[in-house]
Protein backbone atom coordinates (compact mmCIF):
# COMPACT_ATOMS: atom_id res chain seq x y z
CA UNK A 1 0.00 0.00 0.00
CA UNK A 2 1.63 3.49 -1.23
CA UNK A 3 0.80 6.91 -0.37
CA UNK A 4 -1.85 7.94 -3.20
CA UNK A 5 -3.45 4.52 -3.85
CA UNK A 6 -7.08 4.58 -4.31
CA UNK A 7 -8.45 1.51 -2.46
CA UNK A 8 -11.91 0.23 -1.58
CA UNK A 9 -11.99 -0.25 2.12
CA UNK A 10 -14.85 -0.59 5.15
CA UNK A 11 -14.81 2.75 6.09
CA UNK A 12 -16.53 3.13 9.47
CA UNK A 13 -19.37 6.26 10.03
CA UNK A 14 -18.58 9.03 12.16
CA UNK A 15 -20.97 7.97 14.62
CA UNK A 16 -19.59 4.00 14.73
CA UNK A 17 -23.13 2.41 14.37
CA UNK A 18 -21.60 0.97 10.82
CA UNK A 19 -19.56 0.94 8.47
CA UNK A 20 -19.58 0.88 4.48
CA UNK A 21 -17.08 0.16 1.74
CA UNK A 22 -16.47 2.79 0.15
CA UNK A 23 -13.28 4.46 -1.66
CA UNK A 24 -10.44 5.81 0.20
CA UNK A 25 -6.93 7.96 -0.66
CA UNK A 26 -3.87 6.32 1.30
CA UNK A 27 -2.10 9.53 3.12
CA UNK A 28 0.35 8.13 5.50
CA UNK A 29 4.08 8.12 3.59
CA UNK A 30 4.99 4.76 2.39
CA UNK A 31 7.68 4.50 5.27
CA UNK A 32 5.09 4.23 7.98
CA UNK A 33 2.72 1.80 5.63
CA UNK A 34 5.45 -0.75 5.30
CA UNK A 35 6.29 -0.77 9.21
CA UNK A 36 3.00 -0.77 10.50
CA UNK A 37 -0.48 -2.71 10.20
CA UNK A 38 -2.28 0.26 9.69
CA UNK A 39 -2.20 3.35 7.59
CA UNK A 40 -4.37 6.70 7.16
CA UNK A 41 -7.05 7.10 5.07
CA UNK A 42 -9.34 9.87 3.57
CA UNK A 43 -13.00 9.08 2.80
CA UNK A 44 -13.83 9.51 -0.99
CA UNK A 45 -17.87 9.67 -2.05
CA UNK A 46 -19.71 10.64 -5.57
CA UNK A 47 -22.13 12.46 -3.57
CA UNK A 48 -21.08 15.65 -4.85
CA UNK A 49 -23.81 17.00 -4.02
CA UNK A 50 -23.14 20.16 -1.52
CA UNK A 51 -19.56 20.46 -1.47
CA UNK A 52 -17.69 21.89 1.87
CA UNK A 53 -14.48 23.67 1.68
CA UNK A 54 -12.46 20.92 2.92
CA UNK A 55 -13.63 18.85 -0.03
CA UNK A 56 -11.55 18.46 -3.00
CA UNK A 57 -13.53 17.37 -6.51
CA UNK A 58 -11.92 14.70 -8.73
CA UNK A 59 -14.18 15.03 -12.14
CA UNK A 60 -14.29 13.19 -15.28
CA UNK A 61 -13.22 15.41 -17.39
CA UNK A 62 -9.89 15.79 -15.72
CA UNK A 63 -6.86 13.91 -17.98
CA UNK A 64 -5.68 11.59 -15.12
CA UNK A 65 -9.32 10.67 -13.78
CA UNK A 66 -8.98 7.42 -15.35
CA UNK A 67 -5.62 6.72 -13.50
CA UNK A 68 -7.45 6.98 -9.97
CA UNK A 69 -10.04 4.03 -10.84
CA UNK A 70 -13.05 6.04 -9.94
CA UNK A 71 -16.35 5.30 -12.00
CA UNK A 72 -17.85 9.00 -11.56
CA UNK A 73 -17.16 12.61 -10.43
CA UNK A 74 -16.34 12.41 -6.82
CA UNK A 75 -15.22 13.95 -3.33
CA UNK A 76 -12.33 13.69 -1.79
CA UNK A 77 -13.19 15.00 2.17
CA UNK A 78 -10.28 15.37 2.84
CA UNK A 79 -11.38 16.14 6.71
CA UNK A 80 -12.51 12.78 6.95
CA UNK A 81 -9.13 11.15 8.35
CA UNK A 82 -9.39 7.42 9.99
CA UNK A 83 -6.28 5.15 10.86
CA UNK A 84 -7.45 1.49 9.99
CA UNK A 85 -5.71 -1.58 9.40
CA UNK A 86 -4.46 -2.26 5.74
CA UNK A 87 -5.86 -5.63 5.56
CA UNK A 88 -9.68 -3.77 5.37
CA UNK A 89 -8.38 -2.24 1.65
CA UNK A 90 -10.45 -4.99 -0.37
CA UNK A 91 -8.36 -3.81 -3.33
CA UNK A 92 -6.65 -1.34 -5.09
CA UNK A 93 -8.52 0.95 -7.61
CA UNK A 94 -5.96 3.16 -9.01
CA UNK A 95 -4.02 5.96 -7.64
CA UNK A 96 -4.29 10.00 -7.19
CA UNK A 97 -1.83 11.84 -10.05
CA UNK A 98 1.03 14.22 -8.25
CA UNK A 99 -1.43 17.06 -9.27
CA UNK A 100 -4.18 15.76 -7.61
CA UNK A 101 -1.70 14.95 -4.51
CA UNK A 102 -0.44 18.36 -4.26
CA UNK A 103 -4.22 20.25 -3.79
CA UNK A 104 -5.33 17.41 -1.18
CA UNK A 105 -1.81 17.52 0.87
CA UNK A 106 -2.96 21.81 0.68
CA UNK A 107 -6.44 21.23 1.63
CA UNK A 108 -5.17 18.70 4.36
CA UNK A 109 -2.53 21.33 5.52
CA UNK A 110 -5.01 23.45 6.08
CA UNK A 111 -7.26 21.68 8.22
CA UNK A 112 -4.58 20.34 10.50
CA UNK A 113 -3.06 23.57 10.65
CA UNK A 114 0.40 22.67 9.20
Amino acid sequence: MKRGDIVLIQYPFSSLQGIKVRPAVVISVDKYNKKNQDALFILITSNTANPQPTDYLIDQKRSDFLKTGLKKDSLVRVDKIVCLMQSLATRKLGNVSPGIQDDIDAILKDVLGL
